[in-house]
């Protein structure tokens, strides 16, 4: 498989060129190479990155003879796409659309960053704005977007998500100046939130939260210790009213609430809620030292008419980013609690065996249908060792109920830190289905100890009221 990476260099020149030359792949007026996916057959097309890449006999992306790229993804643990960055002026009109053939439907994502990240996952940390939208055989409709204020560059990023099927060959990629269209794609109604203060409804820097007194939150990096101490216990209860315990604040829409919204203990918890242009509302706590015993509780709560079923949810993560060695990714998320099909759903990532692979096991522990309406608890013992390392387990408590009880690897070889915890909503990289109030959670009680601490000093349903 050949992958080429565009120099940066490249990039700055292709954005000063307002035309083509006769014969060549770069599209007029934009700064995207091979817009028709052109290259060897049977490759990956030249100035694109797969990311994720194919994952298993399921999934393929490659040059085809008649043209175009060929997206085939039959997976629906993992997610598959092309990528490529774009050089972008602030204020310009953006007209972008896939032409594809096939079966299914894509989606075609746009995000401004200010600068180009070291690594993928950190696209997320620093976007100031998506544009996203469906693309098939049956429905094309360009999407528009201007440049925000800030922004110098543009991932251009095409993606059939997690629970996606399809069975598509993408022709061309247009981009070029937006004409005759006034208003942005995926212009999606701000979600309902606290009343704001005066300062929150003037214009400034990107709000990550909004605290209980309604201001809003423009740092996203917060309190937190980046590792926790050891033999302390460290929490996320939101008692201070702000953000203040959490460690980073990533994505959209989240608030600092109290009665009459549900709150676990004390007198406030965290709202989460997604709206329609974006796909993530985060925070994360500390991390834990590379390898390990660990103990974690915390609490969700989901509204009854929380939809659990039309698009996946992931609720909690132990992350794997910034650990140390990397290694190859497996399309989907690292050890994480999803929501999906209305079950609730494990995925332990780790190394398999002494290889440089990755590899996860798919646990389900039950439908969320007895769980809405009311707190659901969480408790987990884990200790975090590769296969070599040996010792490894994973036991996980809903409820003072025990519904996983794993024993093997649940981490990798060759790490200087720990993962990191984080608690929220996450729905892939790109644009999701269903109603943003059918995305409202609730969040709270999150503590965390090493092998020194209790059961009684982490588990919520063990803490003296």
């Amino acid at each position: 498989m050949k992958i080429l990476a565009t120099p940066l260099g490249v990039l700055l020149a292709t954005a000063l060129m307002i035309s083509a030359t006769p014969g060549s792949t770069q599209a007029q007026s934009t700064g995207v190479q091979n817009p028709k996916f052109t290259g060897a057959a049977g490759e990956i097309p030249d100035q694109w990155t797969p990311y994720p890449p194919a994952s298993g006999a399921n999934q393929k992306i490659e040059i085809v003879a008649a043209g175009g790229v060929s997206m085939v993804d039959q997976d629906e643990g993992n997610g598959l796409g092309l990528a490529q960055w774009v050089p972008v002026v602030p204020g310009d009109r953006i007209s972008a659309k896939l032409v594809v053939e096939g079966e299914g439907s894509i989606t075609l994502n746009l995000l401004f960053t200010p600068n180009i990240p070291a690594k993928a996952a950190m696209i997320d940390q620093i976007a100031i704005k998506r544009v996203a939208g469906y693309f098939s055989a049956a429905k094309q409709t360009p999407l528009v977007a201007t440049v925000p204020d800030g922004a110098k560059y543009m991932r251009v990023f095409i993606y059939s998500p997690k629970p996606g099927k399809c069975s598509l060959v993408l022709k061309e990629i247009e981009i070029k100046p937006a004409e005759g269209v006034a208003t942005d794609s995926a212009a999606a109604a701000p979600a309902p939130a606290p009343a704001a203060s005066p300062a929150a409804q003037a214009s400034g820097p990107r709000a990550w939260g909004t605290d209980f007194a309604g201001n809003p939150v423009t740092m996203a990096l917060q309190g937190a210790p980046e590792t926790l101490p050891p033999g302390k216990v460290y929490t996320i209860d939101f008692e201070p009213g702000d953000f203040s315990q959490c460690r980073l604040l990533e994505g959209g829409k989240k608030w600092i609430v109290g009665a009459p919204d549900p709150v676990r203990a004390g007198k406030h918890s965290m709202k989460v809620m997604m709206t329609h242009d974006q796909h993530r509302t985060e925070i994360t706590g500390p991390r834990s030292e590379p390898y390990g015993e660990y103990k974690y509780g915390w609490s969700v709560y989901l509204p009854e008419n929380f939809d659990g079923k039309t698009f996946f949810s992931i609720v909690t993560q132990w992350h794997t980013w910034g650990s140390g060695k990397d290694y190859p990714p497996d399309g989907g998320p690292p050890t994480s609690i999803t929501i999906a099909g209305d079950k609730w759903l494990l995925k332990i990532q780790h190394q398999d065996g002494e290889q440089f692979k990755t590899a996860k096991e798919s646990i389900s522990f039950g439908s969320i249908e007895g769980d809405k309406g009311k707190w659901t608890d969480f408790y987990l013992e884990v200790n975090w060792q590769s296969a070599k390392s040996g010792g490894g387990y994973f036991r996980l408590w809903k409820n003072g109920e025990k519904v996983v009880d794993y024993t093997g690897p649940t981490w990798f070889d060759d790490k200087t830190k720990g993962p990191f915890f984080k608690m929220g909503s996450y729905k892939g990289g790109a644009s999701w289905r269903g109603e943003e109030q059918g995305t409202i959670m609730f969040f709270d009680e999150f503590r965390m100890g090493d092998k020194d601490t209790t059961r009684e000093q982490i588990d919520p349903g063990r803490q003296k009221s």
